[in-house]
């Protein structure tokens, strides 16, 4: 007999624990963590949990303010037509939150595929199915708070600006698949990062190029979610511009 959901909930969040805790404090990828005492321990647990609240709101911040983006320019898009208009801020939000998930998920996502837990769990009376539902949750979890907030907040964002509640249904329908190919992306990365490049085979300057970059996407996320902030004003800028040049010329 399968284990119920909130069995299966409270394993998964044993496994995000560990995930979390790798994904902070490890040296390096692969690597033990220093001997320690259990006080210190501890309160590096308690930490790491603390340290990825703390991301999972931030990020959530930055999406509620790309969400809410697009309706502060709808007076530079005003002079399009509503269609051109509610295309373009769709899409630059989108871009936007697809970027943002792969970029800040990618770190921990390939402690997700480092971790363990999964290998002692195999040993236990979990069947296969449990198993592959435990890993699921376990990974939805790392973005539980941000992909809530992107599937509430411009649907309805965009309903209260345009009142139309079947394109609202719409934006709602291609958050949910923009962030499903992000999670899938970030997996293939992740994957790809820890199998090819951090762990076994011989040391090469190809691994060693990746590992900087891998480095550079976990040590200077700050900068990726400017760049991705200014993209999204100058890409929204640029399309105001240019397709109203276009569509007043045709006037």
């Amino acid at each position: 007999m399968g284990k119920s959901f909130s069995e299966i909930w409270k394993i998964s969040g044993i496994i995000y624990k560990e995930i979390v805790f790798q994904s902070i404090f490890s040296l390096r990828l692969g690597a033990p963590m220093p001997a320690m005492g259990n006080t210190k321990i501890d309160a590096v647990v308690r930490q790491a949990k603390v340290s990825m609240v703390i991301n999972k709101v931030l990020i959530t911040i930055f999406i509620i303010f790309m969400g809410i983006l697009p309706i502060s320019y709808w007076s530079l898009l005003g002079a399009l037509p509503q269609e051109l208009a509610v295309a373009g801020s769709t899409s630059v939000y989108l871009a936007s939150l697809l970027f943002l998930l792969m970029m800040l998920g990618l770190q921990i996502t390939t402690s997700f595929f480092s971790t363990k837990s999964f290998e002692v769990l195999g040993t236990m009376p979990v069947s296969k199915d449990d198993l592959a539902k435990i890993a699921l949750i376990s990974f939805i979890r790392i973005f539980d708070i941000p992909i809530i907030a992107a599937l509430i907040i411009f649907p309805i964002a965009y309903t209260v600006l345009t009142g139309a509640v079947l394109g609202g249904l719409a934006t709602l329908l291609a958050t949910a698949v923009t962030e499903a190919f992000a999670l899938a992306t970030t997996m293939i990365m992740a994957k790809f990062f820890y199998s090819r490049i951090a762990v076994g085979g011989e040391a090469s300057k190809y691994k060693t190029f990746m590992r900087f970059i891998y480095m550079l996407i976990w040590i200077l996320p700050s900068f990726g979610i400017y760049f991705i902030m200014n993209f999204a004003t100058e890409l929204l800028n640029f399309f105001a511009s240019s397709m109203a040049s276009i569509f007043q010329g045709q006037i």
